[in-house]
């Protein structure tokens, strides 16, 4: 049977020794057991266990504004730039 990981035996060996991380997306449904009843996503394996890295969601999310950034930082530009631009140039000018 043909493995559907893009690795070998042996790289799954060397990289393990190496501690390097190994990441999977589980290919089964709900209804299939084991690591194939996962949610769909990225998993990282560390030895036995497994973390979820990042989850695959149906749709796109919907975000609501939270901050309002941009008149923050106008309101601090408009505060600090005058100031720091009058030092700077005092201490470039002769």
């Amino acid at each position: 049977m043909q493995s559907t990981l893009s690795e070998t035996n042996n790289s799954r060996r060397r990289n393990v020794k190496q501690g390097k991380a190994r990441f999977f997306v589980p290919r089964g449904n709900k209804a299939d057991r084991g690591i194939n009843a996962l949610p769909r996503g990225i998993y990282q394996r560390l030895g036995k266990k497994i973390k979820a890295v990042f989850i695959f969601v149906e749709g796109a999310p919907e975000y609501r504004k939270r901050y309002a950034f941009g008149k923050a930082a106008t309101k601090a530009a408009n505060r600090e730039f005058p100031k720091r631009f009058a030092y700077h140039l005092d201490r470039v000018r002769p």
